[in-house]
């Protein structure tokens, strides 16, 4: 019995170590991804024009802010962070907005509540950094609440 236990100690010894080793490398390596990205402008948000900009930050207010925040951090709704945006994309943002999902999320498209270039312009803007709220912006929100 006490032969097993040292046995056992030595495995998890060496796991460990191994673990250690390949950690920084695997770490360097997924540094050097987002890098590459990052000087491919992979990352960088697609185009939007001005007037694209205030209305899809209109319709978010109207629309999004009450379940996914109005920092894009979530509340009944998930994240919708400028990073996890730009990885997810415009297409699988535009399907979503579309289509809604199970979790609860309406099918703004579907529902004929927004239209198609709505949603385009939409999907876009959310990869976008989270503008400053302004006040007035969080009371129009409030007042279409009650």
């Amino acid at each position: 019995m006490k032969r097993t236990h040292i046995m056992e100690h030595k495995v998890l010894t060496v796991g460990i170590g191994l673990l250690a080793m390949v950690l920084p490398v695997w770490s360097a390596w997924l540094g050097s991804v987002s890098a590459a990205e990052d000087k491919t402008g992979a990352t960088a948000p697609p185009p939007l024009s001005t007037q694209e900009f205030a209305t899809a930050k209109q319709l978010y207010f109207a629309l999004c802010a009450e379940c996914h925040g109005v920092l894009r951090n979530g509340a009944v709704g998930k994240p919708l962070t400028t990073d996890l945006a730009r990885h997810l994309g415009t297409g699988y943002l535009t399907q979503r907005i579309t289509h809604g999902s199970p979790a609860g999320m309406p099918a703004w498209g579907d529902s004929g509540q927004l239209g198609s270039d709505q949603i385009n312009i939409m999907a876009r803007y959310l990869q976008y950094p989270v503008p400053a709220p302004y006040m007035a912006e969080m009371l129009d929100l409030a007042r279409t609440r009650q």
